[in-house]
């Protein structure tokens, strides 16, 4: 599900730009695996969960680790607005102590910085980042839905938690909120909610729909 939705703040994010920025593991793993989410999505400005997670994530380098396993490299390198990629945002946002260790992994996957160099030194665009085309679109596959039941009492339960969610913030979209928060089994049953509503199943493929 790459459909863009609000997170508490009333700001626009993806499921997994929300959970990657958020450093909740967890729900990146489910949403990529479950074949809810596309990695390679960027939101306004350009910037994909990659550029979040590098400049934000200060626990371990697990969840950049599956994202970069989940990009290709022109997503890996790829230029926001402001010509950062996700390894110019780790130099230059993130102040955690695995700093380095995120730099040096996505280096290892050839990632490149547009105003780094390898020694951290800041320099005027250019970097050491190739002058390959890095904005290039790529096409996307479509999302399997995991089988979900669809009993009454699934339907009430995520019915239930919807409305809390818009009752407990009102700016957001209960699924994006869910997964800013790290509420994963909210998230779970949040997606079956926008499964059912929108009617996202037609078999086992999901067709773009707004998110709820």
């Amino acid at each position: 599900m790459s459909q863009v939705g609000k997170d508490s703040y009333g700001i626009e994010r993806t499921l997994l730009l929300a959970a990657a920025a958020n450093e909740h593991f967890q729900i990146v793993k489910y949403l990529i695996e479950q074949g809810e989410a596309d990695p390679n999505i960027a939101l306004w400005g350009g910037n994909n969960a990659l550029h979040y997670a590098a400049g934000r994530n200060e626990k371990n380098t697990e969840l950049i680790k599956l994202l970069l396993t989940n990009m290709p490299l022109n997503i890996i390198n790829k230029k926001a607005w402001d010509g950062e990629t996700p390894l110019d945002r780790a130099y230059k946002y993130n102040e955690s102590p695995i700093k380095q260790a995120i730099i040096d992994l996505i280096r290892s996957k050839g990632g490149k910085a547009n105003y780094y160099y390898e020694n951290g030194r800041h320099v005027g665009e250019g970097g050491d980042l190739n002058d390959e085309d890095n904005n290039r679109v790529t096409t996307t596959t479509t999302a399997t839905a995991s089988s979900t039941s669809n009993s009454s009492s699934s339907k009430m339960k995520a019915k239930k938690l919807h409305k809390e969610y818009k009752k407990e913030f009102p700016k957001g979209t209960p699924i994006v909120v869910a997964c800013e928060k790290g509420r994963f089994e909210d998230v779970k049953v949040l997606l079956y909610y926008c499964h059912y509503v929108n009617g996202f199943r037609n078999g086992n493929n999901m067709t773009s729909h707004v998110i709820w």
